[in-house]
């Protein structure tokens, strides 16, 4: 079959041999494009020519991973390999500052707090449903779920102290009487209820 009768397709050179590490690749690709120049350098000046350049510094490109600082969310390394925030100077890892932002909105949107719930012990904030009982709040759900009290009657309370020995004085932390049946501290002088005393 003669060379005139043979129809050379453009699609037939698509790739080229890597001589030095045999491997077929891409003509458009940088190492292709190499090889190609490496031929013709060595058709030119022979295969002794100190202007071939090896392909194989195409093949070591293993990207450098470097620490770039400390997450602010976290405090964990954040790397140059991971998806990363620098705000105000600080890294945050993508995910962190997220939710680091989340927080800050959620504490924004609710408002000024107003003080430690007295039932549930969480923070009462300005925009929540509360309640105001002798100076403590609680979350209008904690206060509704507070125990009732039994009505005071003059015969409730002789029975009662009766029931809790002597008076030893006013706590010095809750300002009631500290009864002698009552587990208590006396500091300097002034008697603390022990849940009082420990608070």
């Amino acid at each position: 079959m003669s060379l005139s009768k043979h129809v050379i397709k453009e699609d037939d050179f698509n790739t080229i041999i890597d001589p030095e590490t045999k491997k077929e690749v891409p003509i458009e690709s940088a190492v292709g494009k190499q090889v190609i120049k490496n031929y013709l350098t060595c058709l030119k000046e022979g295969p002794e020519s100190n202007n071939i350049v090896s392909t194989k510094m195409f093949y070591n490109n293993k990207p450098t991973i470097n620490i770039k600082g400390k997450c602010k969310g976290c405090g964990k390394n954040v790397y140059s390999n991971e998806e990363r925030v620098k705000k105000m100077g600080d890294y945050y890892h993508d995910r962190c500052l997220a939710t680091n932002t989340m927080q800050i909105t959620n504490t924004q949107n609710m408002g000024m707090t107003k003080g430690q719930c007295g039932g549930c012990g969480k923070p009462v904030f300005s925009t929540q449903e509360r309640v105001n009982l002798g100076g403590v709040y609680y979350h209008e759900k904690c206060e509704l779920k507070k125990p009732v009290e039994p009505r005071i009657t003059t015969t409730n309370i002789v029975n009662k102290t009766q029931n809790m020995g002597s008076i030893k004085g006013k706590c010095g932390g809750c300002h009631h009487e500290v009864y002698s049946t009552q587990p208590r501290v006396n500091k300097s002088g002034v008697y603390y209820h022990e849940k009082c005393y420990t608070k």
